[in-house]
């Protein structure tokens, strides 16, 4: 199995020093952010774009909806699944094996970040930026199901930084886009006041991991197609 270099160079990033590394880099800029960062900037999306940017922010955070990767995912693994047992021609049917795990570790990937994010949110309880009408950051009712108390972190964030990561794998040159729709994800549920810039980097952190811990769990099996392209 040969790898090139940009997927060579993508998976010596998905190594578990450095998802530890990322972890902590994260974690301390979302908390700095929770007690100096997201009041002002909530304020500043508020007072200075006061809502001109909801309209693009709007788009994103519909692509940035989980389920919509969980459908897809799904989708692709059953059609595969069903063409493979019409097709005799081998290299067709390799072909197809390899989309089917393709679909299935997007899944797992998904399943897992998603999961995460779930526990983390009931667990903190965080209220959302619009439950305040000062954007008051340091509000938590721990270990609830409201909705309106599930702001830390974003799922769409996740979302978006799970289907970067897990893009990025399959298709390295282009991870710089991925990431770039990922944080513009993030980006939409400030300015929409669903999160604050704390939840974002909580959130894209668990996309990332997530998908790490589904590649070391099932990615190496999956025999995904890593030869040169």
């Amino acid at each position: 199995m040969v790898l090139n270099n940009d997927k060579k160079q993508f998976l010596f990033f998905l190594n578990r020093k450095r998802i530890i590394v990322l972890g902590f880099i994260l974690g301390i800029s979302s908390i700095l952010s929770i007690f100096y960062v997201d009041q002002p900037l909530s304020h500043w999306f508020h007072e200075s774009i006061n809502g001109r940017l909801d309209p693009v922010a709007k788009v994103f955070t519909t692509l940035g909806a989980g389920d919509i990767y969980f459908f897809i995912s799904v989708v692709g693994y059953l059609i595969a699944r069903l063409f493979s047992y019409s097709l005799t021609h081998l290299t067709w049917a390799q072909r197809l094996a390899e989309t089917r795990h393709r679909f299935g570790f997007m899944f797992l990937c998904f399943l897992i970040s998603g999961i995460l994010v779930l526990v983390l949110k009931a667990i903190f309880g965080r209220a959302r930026p619009y439950v305040n009408p000062d954007f008051y950051p340091i509000q938590f009712q721990p270990f609830t199901l409201d909705w309106n108390y599930q702001s830390y972190p974003s799922g769409h964030t996740q979302v978006g930084f799970t289907l970067a990561t897990f893009l990025a794998i399959l298709y390295p040159k282009w991870s710089w886009a991925f990431f770039l729709f990922a944080i513009c994800v993030g980006l939409s549920r400030i300015i929409l006041k669903n999160h604050y810039l704390g939840d974002v980097f909580a959130g894209a952190y668990i996309g990332i991991l997530g998908t790490f811990l589904a590649w070391q769990w099932k990615g190496q099996m999956l025999k995904l197609n890593m030869r040169s392209e």
